[in-house]
């Protein structure tokens, strides 16, 4: 048999006006916070409460108990450190009662990178376990030998300091780089710059290759293509991941006319949205011989190819890459005479690269505090064609 009580609910006082006060009990122009029987009687309403007793006949008190419990159990088990740090950020980042839908992801970035980083240390601290068992068998090995026991020591250390390398490294490429970057390189269907090409795809980013001739872009594009389908074929883990992403394209273009560089510009943003680097390795020499032998045409192709070329591609990068949310780099080849160094043979050659130092100088000061980074790449000597040739 169940018995019927009376629930007294309060209401706040911005909700007593719509609320009604039954049977004559006091009025609804009574101060908040304090109810009675009277005139201060204030928001306070009888009605009918349920049983003591609930349908499956169990006493409501001790199911609230059990349900207590059972909250406080699941709250223990939620209360690890990386539950404890997030909800840090959550709460002292709140605003209001709602929370920004970029900040939470941020948050939730920043709670995988920090568990990985966790793990990297669970790993690296096992790795120095095992090695320290390892040198305890060296020196029980050694038999006391003093000699023997420096060259363990030694060895123990060089060990150490090459994986802590290595090992910063691949913790490095794997946290500080989001995604596939998204590469032009110019000169690029052979030689080094068909390297880099090659390189950058096979690290899984986004290539677009270019040249003065339509074949050789083809060419270049498909066996790189090539190249992509044998590395995602023998990827495993994190790194198939990243080939998935990779891809390359290719558009003929000659860095000597200004229209061409235009047209690669915007074939690059098209393809790939933005630029994060852009490399101009487009360039020639034709030999090496005395100035009196270089013709005319070969005089304006080194000039146009090497230093405007460049300064071309420079400037529509750079375009690209101030309009553009994320940060981009550019980089110049270096190469003989550019520090201002006698280059016998190639005297026009070597006047272009050290006009390209001091363009480069010019642009560091021209692009401080901006978004676009100007860089000079020196690959030495490097037995390409163009070397050879």
């Amino acid at each position: 048999m169940a018995t019927t009580i009376v629930k007294l609910q309060v209401f706040p006082e911005c909700n007593l006006n719509k609320h009604k006060l039954r049977n004559g009990f006091g009025s609804s122009n009574s101060s908040s916070g304090v109810f009675g029987f009277g005139q201060n009687f204030g928001g306070l309403c009888l009605k009918k409460c349920r049983a003591f007793k609930s349908e499956d006949g169990g006493d409501v008190k001790e199911k609230k108990l059990r349900n207590l419990k059972k909250n406080e159990v699941k709250v223990q088990r939620e209360n690890g450190f990386w539950s404890n740090f997030r909800n840090v950020l959550l709460g002292n980042f709140m605003m209001g009662s709602k929370l920004d839908d970029e900040y939470r992801q941020a948050v939730v970035r920043v709670d995988e990178v920090l568990s990985k980083i966790a793990v990297q240390i669970g790993r690296y601290i096992v790795t120095m376990m095992s090695t320290g068992v390892i040198l305890a068998i060296g020196f029980q090995m050694s038999g006391g030998d003093s000699q023997m026991d420096a060259l363990i020591w030694y060895s123990w250390l060089g060990g150490v300091i090459i994986g802590t390398m290595i090992g910063a490294n691949w913790v490095l490429e794997d946290y500080c780089r989001e995604g596939p970057r998204n590469v032009v390189i110019t000169g690029s269907t052979r030689g080094l710059g068909k390297a880099l090409a090659r390189e950058f795809l096979l690290s899984g980013d986004r290539v677009i290759v270019t040249s003065r001739s339509p074949e050789s872009v083809q060419a270049t594009v498909k066996e790189l293509e090539e190249n992509l389908k044998e590395g995602i074929a023998n990827a495993v883990g994190s790194s198939l991941t990243k080939l998935s992403q990779a891809k390359v394209v290719g558009i003929a273009c000659d860095v000597c006319e200004a229209n061409d560089v235009q047209r690669l510009a915007n074939f690059a943003v098209s393809e790939l949205g933005y630029i994060d680097i852009w490399i101009n390795n487009a360039g020639t020499n034709k030999g090496f011989r005395p100035l009196l032998q270089f013709s005319d045409e070969d005089i304006k192709q080194i000039v146009s190819t090497n230093l405007v070329g460049s300064i071309l591609c420079t400037r529509e990068a750079m375009r690209i890459m101030r309009n553009q949310t994320k940060p981009g780099h550019i980089f110049n080849m270096d190469g003989a005479g550019s520090g201002g160094s006698s280059t016998p043979l190639t005297a026009v050659y070597g006047s272009t690269k050290c006009g390209l130092r001091q363009f480069h100088g010019s642009l560091l000061t021209e692009c401080k505090r901006s978004k676009v980074g100007v860089h000079t790449a020196s690959p030495g000597m490097v037995l390409t064609e163009l070397l050879l040739r």
